[in-house]
């Protein structure tokens, strides 16, 4: 119960916290290494959210008998699974375009700081999603 609900957590301020940064409108040296401390800190949680979520949906797919006995839980656990491997994919896609932007030409790096600045809104709300969840799953499942 305590291992869900700490990935959960903590994928979560991850998640926030990249979207603040990401929304951050200066250029400048703090913003962009405040950018790359987000994105080196979140790198094992957002590979263990990925390995989580993904052993969760197969875990309750194996389990589906659990749907006569227990419906109500089994769909939370598999909404679990879904929030766990979303909020996993969108973090890891946005890691990796902060850190491969470093490397791009000027109109590729506005490009994807563009197009990280419109996914923002959608990590926030994953990160949400992740923390409601977790909480849901610890103390009331």
């Amino acid at each position: 119960m305590i291992v869900p609900l700490c990935i959960g957590v903590f994928s979560s301020i991850v998640a926030v916290a990249l979207a603040v940064t990401s929304l951050m409108r200066s250029e400048g040296t703090g913003a962009e290494s405040a950018r790359l401390i987000v994105g080196a800190l979140g790198v094992p949680p957002i590979l263990l959210l990925l390995l989580w979520g993904v052993w969760e949906l197969l875990d309750s797919l194996l389990s589906i008998g659990l749907v006569s006995s227990h419906p109500l839980q089994w769909a939370f656990w598999i909404a679990m699974g879904v929030a766990d491997l979303g909020l996993g994919l969108a973090l890891a896609t946005n890691v990796a375009l902060l850190f491969t932007s470093r490397m791009s030409t000027p109109e590729r790096r506005a490009s994807l700081v563009g197009w990280r600045r419109r996914t923002a809104p959608v990590l926030v709300v994953l990160g949400v999603l992740e923390l409601v969840t977790s909480v849901v799953y610890a103390f009331w499942l």
